[in-house]
């Protein structure tokens, strides 16, 4: 009885940094992370009175940068990835 062999079939990997830019989770967690920023700069400007110059740069900075961080721990906790 002889042995059969099917043919294997080698197919190139994509680039890494082309697997990682092409991600679903990536560009989920930069819309997320846009979206957060833009929500706490909203919510800090209209609790300074709805004044920019009452708003230091150093305020807007940190509200926008707390949004990010927000909308990034939302797409890749641990619940959000279904592991709780």
């Amino acid at each position: 009885m002889p042995l059969e062999f099917k043919p294997l079939q080698v197919q190139q990997e994509k680039n890494s940094w082309k697997r990682i830019y092409t991600s679903r989770l990536l560009r989920r967690t930069i819309l997320y992370m846009l979206l957060g920023g833009a929500i706490s700069f909203a919510i800090s400007f209209v609790g300074e009175g709805m004044s920019l110059k009452a708003m230091s740069s150093n305020d807007i900075f940190q509200s926008i940068i707390i949004g990010a961080f927000m909308g990034f721990f939302i797409t890749n906790s641990p619940c959000a990835r279904g592991k709780c």
